[in-house]
């Protein structure tokens, strides 16, 4: 059977489906819309937990408008030196963007720790659960299901610094995660699709970063904060005085893309799907931090910087992250499934959203492009 190609259209979702070549208009209908975001924070002193703060809203239970916002500080970001941030945002996902993705979810962590037993870790979280219909009638058919593509868009970027770059690194880390998951009841749900990326320390001081399912990144130094701007010399080198101080800074960079998946659709009856979105930071005592951003720019790596370059350093530093990562486009990347092979991945997909999910699910393979730096 041909492929169905889905567009979203924020309250509705889009689709056209091929039979037999003859390809018929129809709409999947979002029954209910519902959201939970939330920000925490932890610090550790000598690996015990020894303060944390939390936060979380949801919609429509305890707030029916738009926007959510959540955030959290732990530490004093006036001391300099020991400080953690965590930030979440859910929009309205009707609303008017000028293109196909609805964007309504930002999320955003950041830390670091100078002090010799202190430690953060942070995390921002974000789910949205979507129960939608796509009738046979609709469709213009007489049977129940029928197969689908669609695209998840994604956007974002990472960071992981120290000031002794011959140290064990082992703990640091920055991390995105998306997945999506099939509800079917209060305790049973498929996963349909994950990805993500991590970045992670190790013991010979260096920083990798991992894939965690399909999507092309960026990995590399200061250098890959240039090489796709029109930056001006000034502010390349306001950058590489801020950035000087530091033993080791690795970025990563996830350029605005969209991946496409296959899955099967069920007609005529709801179907619930959840997304989950994730931005995590873990950072070791001793002058290391880090950041992660997605779906929104960084408005608080700055802060964190400022603990170990100067602020005007620290302020061109968060500036030429969020204006790299906005320069960058990357094609589409296709995760084709394979009808004739069974997978542990879920079936079935329909639209959701941060930066925009119309998703996904079947069995996939996985295809990651990446341009790397040579790093020591």
């Amino acid at each position: 059977m041909a492929a169905i190609r889905n567009r979203i259209s924020y309250a509705v979702l889009g689709v056209v489906l091929a039979v037999g070549g003859l390809n018929a208009p129809g709409r999947a209908e979002i029954l209910d819309i519902r959201a939970e975001i939330a920000a925490k924070a932890e610090e550790y002193a000598d690996d015990a937990l020894v303060s944390s703060d939390a936060a979380f809203e949801q919609f429509p239970e305890t707030q029916s408008g738009f926007p959510l916002e959540v955030g959290v500080v732990l530490g004093n970001p006036g001391d300099l030196t020991d400080v953690a941030f965590a930030f979440t945002d859910f929009r309205d996902p009707t609303r008017p963007t000028g293109s196909a993705n609805p964007a309504e979810f930002g999320l955003e962590t950041t830390c670091v720790s100078r002090g010799p037993a202190t430690a953060y870790s942070v995390q921002s979280e974000a789910v949205e659960t979507r129960t939608i219909r796509l009738t046979a009638g609709d469709l213009g058919l007489s049977f129940g299901q029928s197969r689908a593509s669609s695209e998840i868009f994604l956007s974002g970027a990472l960071i992981l610094w120290t000031q002794d770059s011959g140290r064990d690194l082992r703990g640091l880390e920055a991390e995105i995660q998306v997945t999506v998951y099939r509800v079917a009841g209060a305790s049973v749900s498929t996963e349909l699709f994950s990805t993500g990326l991590r970045l992670s320390g190790t013991a010979e001081g260096r920083v990798t970063a991992a894939p965690l399912g399909s999507l092309v990144y960026e990995f590399g130094g200061s250098e890959l904060l240039f090489s796709n701007t029109s930056s001006d010399a000034r502010a390349q080198a306001t950058v590489s005085d801020a950035i000087e101080p530091l033993g080791l800074f690795r970025v990563a960079l996830i350029p605005n893309q969209a991946i496409t998946y296959e899955y099967d659709v069920p007609t005529d009856r709801p179907t619930i799907l959840e997304a989950r979105f994730l931005t995590r930071v873990r950072s070791l005592p001793d002058g290391t931090g880090g950041g992660s951003a997605f779906g929104r720019q960084f408005t608080a790596l700055n802060a964190a910087l400022e603990a170990v370059t100067s602020s005007a350093g620290a302020a061109a530093v968060q500036d030429a992250v969020n204006v790299a990562q906005e320069s960058r486009n990357a094609s589409t990347v296709s995760a084709p499934s394979f009808p004739g092979r069974r997978s542990a991945c879920g079936a079935f997909g329909a639209e959701l959203g941060l930066m925009a999910l119309l998703f996904v699910g079947g069995c996939r393979s996985l295809l990651v492009r990446r341009r790397a730096i040579d790093l020591p």
